[in-house]
């Protein structure tokens, strides 16, 4: 069977014993920032099993997508070394909550392998918890005894965390002695694979260590597809399937490569590794310097560290996502969707990291020349790795042919230290907490009604009343607490949108509602008793604020529109990373490579104006997953939906269809005046523009023309002369300041103007001042330094345009330059402006190296 046909065979036998059929989730856990990536199949249904949320239905089977190269769960050294590590794979697996337990979990389990798939029930054998004679005397009714082995550790019992959900483990073991070629001499570990893991959740442990009985006993499974398909295939090794040979062939076609012994191993890392980029940027991960974007560029530039071993120079990575979207599009539409997005983003990583090879062969060359003549500083080698991305096999390559040693012991040291800290931002989802008084609720409650889209007001009943982390009766006078209704039109903040806020009123009392939340399927309001009291049981007319809720709405228009207008400018190569609306502004992340220009930001604000001024229609509509995407819908880049989905349209034509369930206008013209406040960068690749509409922008746009009156007035000019009159004012300040100036150079390095300009006894804001105005040109690093004669300190101000300041960071060589010209390191700033100083003048030369130096390593495209 091709691994195609186990996952569909999977998920049909489970289907046919009425469980629901799950799409994958995202490989981003969603809504559980603890965790760097979803490395196991029932992360998705962590809440389930917590009681935090009621699952979509009683018994669940999917195929998931897992990556475990990062945090906790990482394996990305043994990939490519050994037949069954992978830092993409998927984990095929039932959950029960509720419908059965043990038995029937083992039957499944036995059916579908020996029955459904086949296998041969003399090479299956089976481990159980010691102390779980149920488990064992279940499987005692299928296998003989001597195939069953009691666990006594942590192994085969699983848990959360030290407190929570946890249970006994069964695992079935294959015997691979048939496709092994010298059975007799293979270890245990090679010979008997586990395949299949059934965790029984039973317990909910305490913080005393007692085990109590969960009301709602569950059943948690996972088993590898791709362990599977080598049984299937009669293979003990992974790589040799049909799911990595592919791969293989197409890369050794590609590069004319054949595929050997002494190869192979790099022909496995880089088919294992670019089909985990490909599902990684498939799921909104892009290459970044932190967080899951760092581990994603790890594992492109270990795959094309192999490449570099093969001799393979130009970038030919990126092709391989095409065999990947033919042979796995199907199953995961996702990057069917975003090929091209997915391609063009690894051949960028591909064709930077040819930049770094080079950039760190000339460092390299710079730091041999200082070192002694047998060894090679620790340090350095770290640095070459951590700062500038050059990798360690390289420089030991390298050193070898130069016969100079280096202590790896050391610099495994440094990399230990760096992993270590890097990791301190993702600490494991173990200790998340569960709170139990809104699982308790949900558990009580029907789903809170919600009719907000069409109603600004509604009659409803409180549920239930919590103050202070507690279940109260009632909420009096001058008291806040959160409220639960059966019905509310208030909306809860989701999507990006925040909840609304209006009023609740009773026969005898009156509240004002701050914000709404929604905990499970029950929407919370937060509340502020004006007069008498709330009471559970009460019968109340819950109002919106109409005012706050059009100008929410106006704003999530807008924020589609500016979308759809991002798309017409620059294709859809743009990928929204997230939104925040709000009564006041829009906030809109997305990524893009490029920098914005000024023409690009007139041309966004001009494409959504004249959108608006064509006044079209709004309609939203409630359709079927597959329906909304073949009329054109796009949502959130990683985000996963449900088979119902409502869709928002704008303009007959569809001029913009996205997944929403937030609020919008009823037409474009509603929302008055699009004004963009801001653009910037907030990471590699990711941008962010602010804006705001209708009377906050007119608001923005009237304070710019006092702003420009009071400067008129200021001056004494009118306003046709205004700009003369600061061109003369700035070139008057140039001529003041070059007059004081001791030395000014400027050179091109890389096609970048890099300006120095030395002062004698300036101020500080006379050289922010020179600096600033240098960067304002395009590529361009500017520095100024200033010595005072008397007391021989010097201060230093760098500066950089904003088209560089992706490739250079002003803070980072602030910092650099300054242990030139002092006793320690102490540059602080920005990315594109920064300052330093220090006592040793002597020095500033020195310091100035550093800048140019980090232009020639860095710029060199």
């Amino acid at each position: 069977m091709t691994s195609q046909e186990i996952r569909r065979a999977f998920l049909a036998f489970f289907q046919k014993n009425d469980h629901k059929v799950m799409p994958s989730a995202s490989i981003v856990p969603h809504n559980d920032p603890s965790l760097l990536f979803t490395a196991a199949g029932m992360v998705p249904f962590k809440d389930y099993f917590l009681g935090l949320a009621k699952p979509p239905a009683p018994s669940l089977v999917s195929a998931q997508k897992c990556v475990r190269a990062g945090g906790k769960h990482n394996d990305l050294d043994n990939v490519g070394y050994t037949k069954r590590h992978h830092t993409f794979f998927e984990m095929l697996g039932n959950f029960s909550f509720g419908p059965y337990f043990k038995e029937q979990a083992i039957l499944y389990a036995w059916d579908f392998l020996t029955k459904t798939l086949k296998l041969n029930p003399q090479k299956l054998s089976v481990t159980y918890y010691h102390t779980d004679t149920e488990t064992k005397n279940l499987w005692k009714n299928i296998i003989p005894e001597n195939r069953l082995t009691p666990i006594d550790t942590s192994d085969n019992f699983w848990s959360m965390g030290a407190t929570g959900p946890c249970g006994p483990c069964t695992e079935i073991f294959y015997d691979f002695a048939d496709f092994l070629k010298h059975p007799e001499k293979a270890s245990d570990e090679e010979r008997f694979v586990e395949i299949w893991n059934l965790v029984f959740m039973q317990f909910n442990a305490q913080e005393d260590g007692s085990l109590t009985p969960l009301e709602t006993p569950c059943v948690d499974t996972g088993m590898g597809l791709e362990r599977l398909a080598c049984i299937l295939q009669k293979t003990d090794d992974n790589y040799t399937t049909d799911i990595f040979s592919t791969l293989k062939t197409s890369f050794s076609t590609m590069a004319e490569i054949p595929i050997t012994p002494e190869n192979n191993a790099a022909f496995n890392v880089i088919a294992d590794h670019i089909r985990c980029a490909t599902f990684l940027i498939g799921d909104g991960v892009f290459p970044d310097n932190v967080g899951r974007g760092y581990v994603l560029r790890k594992i492109l530039r270990r795959a094309m560290r192999y490449a570099h071993k093969l001799h393979v120079r130009d970038p030919i990575l990126y092709k391989l996502c095409t065999s990947i979207v033919e042979t796995m599009g199907e199953d995961f539409p996702d990057i069917v969707g975003h090929n091209t997005l997915i391609a063009q983003t690894i051949q960028r990583e591909e064709e930077k990291f040819g930049d770094i090879l080079n950039n760190g062969l000339k460092v390299f060359n710079t730091e041999l020349q200082k070192a002694s003549s047998n060894a090679f500083a620790p340090k350095v080698v770290f640095d070459l790795y951590d700062t500038y991305g050059f990798p360690l096999d390289v420089t030991y390559e390298l050193l070898r042919n130069h016969n100079i040693s280096v202590d790896k012991d050391a610099v495994d040291a440094l990399m230990e230290e760096q992993r270590t800290s890097s990791q301190k931002n993702w600490k494991g989802a173990d200790n998340r907490s569960v709170d139990t008084t809104w699982t308790r609720l949900s558990e009580q409650f029907a789903p809170t009604q919600f009719v907000g889209y069409t109603k600004h007001q509604a009659s409803g009943q409180i549920l239930a009343i919590i103050k202070d982390g507690a279940v109260v009766s009632s909420l009096d006078a001058n008291q806040t607490g959160w409220v639960v209704t059966d019905t509310t039109p208030f909306y809860a903040e989701s999507g990006g949108q925040v909840g609304d806020i209006g009023s609740f009123t009773t026969a005898t009392s009156q509240a004002d509602v701050a914000d709404t939340q929604k905990y499970s399927d029950l929407f919370a309001h937060n509340t502020d008793v004006r007069q008498g009291s709330l009471r559970v049981g009460d019968n109340i007319t819950l109002a919106i604020n109409k005012d706050f809720r059009a100008k929410t709405a106006a704003h999530h228009t807008a924020t589609h529109l500016l979308h759809k207008a991002l798309h017409t400018r620059f294709s859809a190569s743009v990928v929204q990373k997230g939104s925040y609306v709000c009564h006041e502004y829009l906030r809109f992340d997305f990524h893009h490579p490029q920098t914005l220009l000024p023409e690009d930001i007139i041309f966004l604000e001009n494409w959504v104006n004249e959108h608006i001024l064509i006044n079209m229609a709004v309609g939203t509509e409630e359709c079927s997953q597959s329906k909304a995407r073949s009329m054109g819908a796009v949502g959130l880049f990683g985000e996963k939906y449900g088979n119902t989905v409502r869709v928002v349209s704008i303009g007959d034509e569809g001029i913009s269809r996205e997944f929403c369930g937030g609020c919008h206008v009823t037409r474009t013209g509603d929302i008055g005046l699009f004004h963009i406040l801001s653009y910037q960068s907030v990471g590699a690749d990711t941008k962010r523009i602010t804006a705001c509409v209708g009377t906050s922008a007119l608001k923005k746009m009237q304070a710019y023309k006092d702003s420009l009156s009071q400067i008129q007035k200021a001056l004494g000019v009118a306003p046709e002369a205004l700009l003369e009159r600061i061109c003369s004012l700035q070139n008057n300040k140039k001529a003041s300041v070059s007059g004081r100036s001791v030395r000014q150079t400027q050179e091109n390095i890389h096609d970048v103007m890099f300006c120095i300009q030395v002062f004698s006894d300036e101020s500080v804001n006379t050289l922010r001042h020179t600096v600033d105005e240098a960067r304002q040109k395009k590529r361009s690093l500017a520095c100024a330094a200033n010595i005072n004669t008397e007391t021989k300190k010097v201060s230093l101000v760098v500066g950089i345009s904003e088209d560089l300041a992706e490739t250079l960071s002003a803070s980072e060589l602030a910092n650099e330059a300054s242990a030139f010209i002092s006793d320690r390191k102490n540059g602080g700033g920005r990315r594109t402006f920064a300052q330093c100083g220090g006592t040793q003048p002597d020095n500033l030369e020195k310091a100035f190296e550093v800048l140019r130096t980090a232009v020639r390593e860095k710029c060199s495209t």
